[in-house]
């Protein structure tokens, strides 16, 4: 399948990691930082614009991000809404679709993007999200149609009011690890022995 769309990847790393007590985006897995194996993920997909979003402790994690654009959000502190609605209103006027990624999902892979991408482009949805084991949630794709309603965001709940409003308008992709993520010192144990 060619390729022809343009996608926009957004990395969700603005948050506190108030209940770890530590800033999540530097824990170390698989020989570098949990935020730059998410990096890595993205730029081995078929979608090569990517923006990571900061916002608490930017100015420790800008020094190991590799190679890649960032924004800060300065509003980060009420909650994830606020932080798609932030990337959402500074997306590109040629953009059709953008994918959000969280930044502490170890078994995210770059397949789950283009997997995303694939079922985006042969299906007849415009909203794509991934189907974990336990429910469903992130890595999620939009439409360029809803854009506008994603940058109205605000709050601690992200998406799931659009999705929740649209729901003849979304599919789903397979990830059945996708629940696991690092939110805990108990969660911790992923990035030890994965």
């Amino acid at each position: 399948m060619k390729n022809t769309k343009k996608y926009e990847i957004i990395i969700l790393a603005a948050g506190s990691s108030s209940r770890l007590g530590k800033a999540k985006q530097l824990e170390l897995y698989k020989g570098d930082t949990l935020l730059n194996h998410t990096l890595t993920v993205a730029k081995n997909s078929i979608a090569k614009s990517i923006t990571v979003i900061l916002g608490a402790n930017a100015n420790h994690i800008i020094p190991s991000l590799k190679d890649c654009q960032y924004r800060i959000n300065t509003n980060w502190a009420n909650g994830m809404g606020n932080s798609i609605a932030f990337a959402a209103s500074k997306l590109k006027i040629d953009t059709d679709a953008v994918i959000f990624l969280l930044c502490d999902q170890p078994h995210l892979e770059s397949k789950i993007i283009n997997e995303l991408i694939v079922k985006f482009e042969v299906g007849d949805k415009d909203i794509i999200r991934c189907k974990y084991s336990t429910g469903f949630g992130p890595p999620i794709l939009f439409d360029k149609k809803y854009f506008k309603l994603l940058s109205n965001l605000d709050g601690k709940m992200g998406a799931i009011s659009i999705v929740q409003n649209h729901k003849d308008d979304v599919d789903y992709i397979d990830f059945e690890k996708g629940a696991i993520d690092i939110d805990t010192e108990e969660d911790l144990k992923y990035l030890k022995v994965d």
